[in-house]
């Protein structure tokens, strides 16, 4: 899923360009144990054994999780289910955070990697750097819960 090239520069590169490799790394490792290709992998210096200790990863690096409903005719029952979510990964300047639409069941339909800066509205990040990333990206949206 590649909506073009965005040339960014500056601290707020730097951070989202650290935020994907970290959820390339996190992935890579998740399927190697998952896969039972290894029985350990080391992430920060410390040992996993289990796939779900780090999906507990995931879970524990966003800052904030939210959702929202779609637009709606004013006076009108708003919907009861979420139509889209965001994952905060960093706030501020620069912000970093995942963002796309939920499927009818509260599953990520797509998913999109956002950057931001003091002033600079969010925009999208794409890392061709790595072969795996759109899948990196896909694996750790889907890693979440949108649903009530």
């Amino acid at each position: 899923m590649n909506n073009g090239d965005i040339v960014i520069a500056g601290q707020s590169d730097e951070t989202v360009r650290a935020w994907s490799e970290i959820i390339v790394e996190y992935y890579r490792k998740y399927m190697l144990l998952d896969g039972g290709d290894c029985e350990t992998v080391e992430i920060d210096g410390a040992e996993y054994t289990d796939a779900d200790e780090i999906r507990e990863l995931v879970l524990e690096s966003a800052l904030s999780v939210e959702v929202r409903d779609g637009w709606h005719v004013p006076g009108a029952e708003p919907r009861a289910e979420p139509v889209e979510y965001r994952v905060c990964l960093t706030t501020g300047g620069p912000g970093v955070q995942l963002a796309g639409s939920l499927s009818q069941y509260c599953q990520p339909e797509s998913w999109r990697m956002e950057m931001r800066d003091w002033f600079i509205p969010w925009e999208r990040f794409d890392n061709a750097e790595y072969v795996d990333y759109d899948a990196a990206i896909e694996w750790f949206a889907g890693c979440f819960w949108f649903g009530e």
